[in-house]
């Protein structure tokens, strides 16, 4: 039987073990939805977004609808190598350990734009920048003993083809191709990863 977060009974919530989580771009869609229901089961929920007043409003949402929710937004720019080793380390040094990473967020820009490291924006963020997050945050993951990690992907990989020329925008810019190798890519490291880390 599957019950909607808010039908959770407190029983439910203080018999399981509670989990810290880290979200991806949990401002809004699936990542927002994402972070409601746990923080609805009483988990400990960090998610990021981009500027730190995006994620004020669901944090205030939640709190209000499940007072003893923990909830809380951080700040951290994919499309950032510089951000991406800044958060990772300032999370390390706050949270002994974390035992869910959900790598959700995913930028679709319809014109050409890159990211601060010179890459295609949708392969820099979307791939790139979840790439990093992860590889940097495995210490922290191991310390939980059975951690996960989760990617959110898309129908769209079926489009996808990773071509090696296009990861710095060289070539003309067709936003669908480009949303649909970021999310072919992210596809592929998650099947590798569950690989090495069997």
């Amino acid at each position: 039987e599957i019950k909607h977060p808010s039908q959770t009974s407190s029983q439910t919530v203080d018999t399981m073990k509670t989990k810290t989580i880290l979200i991806t771009g949990g401002e809004g869609g699936v990542g927002a939805a994402t972070a409601r229901a746990l923080a609805a089961q009483g988990h400990k929920v960090l998610f990021t977004c981009k500027e730190q007043e995006e994620g004020t409003a669901l944090c205030q949402e939640i709190k209000t609808a499940f007072p003893r929710a923990s909830i809380k937004n951080l700040v951290l720019d994919l499309a950032s190598f510089s951000s991406i080793r800044l958060f990772a380390d300032k999370l390390q040094r706050e949270y002994d350990q974390i035992d869910v990473l959900i790598n959700n967020a995913s930028l679709a820009p319809l014109t050409k734009q890159k990211s601060r490291d010179g890459f295609e924006l949708q392969f820099g963020a979307n791939y790139l920048g979840h790439f990093l997050l992860t590889q940097l945050l495995l210490d922290i993951l191991n310390e939980a003993g059975k951690a996960r990690i989760v990617h959110t992907s898309s129908m769209m990989h079926w489009l996808g083809n990773v071509d090696f020329g296009s990861f710095h925008g060289e070539k003309f810019y067709d936003p669908i191709r480009a949303y649909a190798q970021s999310k072919l890519a992210v596809l592929l490291f998650s099947n590798e990863l569950s690989r090495r880390l069997k």
